[in-house]
């Protein structure tokens, strides 16, 4: 099966030792837990400035919050393991990730309905809950993917076009 891409970044750093430009760093073991706090932090915030703005309170505040940060792992984790699908159709990979975050959802919801109640609406909501912001969050990360190997293959086809003819003598 041929690839479109030449070249999938494995490092967040320049071959200099600086950055990669744009700010995009690709999810690594280095960086995973920070990246699942940002996604976290961010989840937390947006719930309590939404529940604030229409005046809501949470009965299980602690227990939704916990969840929350299960979501989180979880959905970093799924997006991280891109890297290792390279071979898999990219299409299938973003569909799959999603179908496996959401199962995983729907399946902890499920798990925690054999101990405490659930709304009726409890899987809709959760879904919505899920799906919205990954949906953003997984198509910011492509994107930015995407940008990083079109420069890492730029990058290749400039050293590859380097006259090397002085190496072999």
């Amino acid at each position: 099966m041929h690839s479109i891409f030449k070249v999938f970044p494995q490092h967040t750093t320049e071959p200099d030792g600086n950055p990669l430009s744009g700010g995009f760093i690709m999810i690594t073991k280095k960086n995973f837990f920070p990246t699942i706090c940002v996604v976290y932090a961010i989840l937390v915030l947006t719930k309590l400035i939404l529940e604030a703005a229409m005046g809501y309170s949470d009965t299980q505040y602690t227990q939704n919050l916990l969840f929350m940060f299960a979501t989180s792992v979880a959905a970093v984790f799924i997006l991280s393991l891109h890297s290792f699908l390279q071979n898999v159709p990219l299409l299938f990979v973003i569909i799959g990730q999603y179908l496996l975050l959401i199962a995983l959802v729907e399946g902890g919801l499920l798990l925690i309905g054999l101990f405490s109640s659930v709304s009726s609406d409890g899987y809709l909501e959760m879904f919505l809950s899920v799906s919205i912001p990954y949906g953003i969050g997984a198509t910011i990360y492509y994107i930015e993917y995407f940008r990083q190997v079109k420069k890492m293959n730029a990058l290749l086809q400039e050293i590859q076009g380097r006259d090397t003819s002085h190496l072999s003598e």
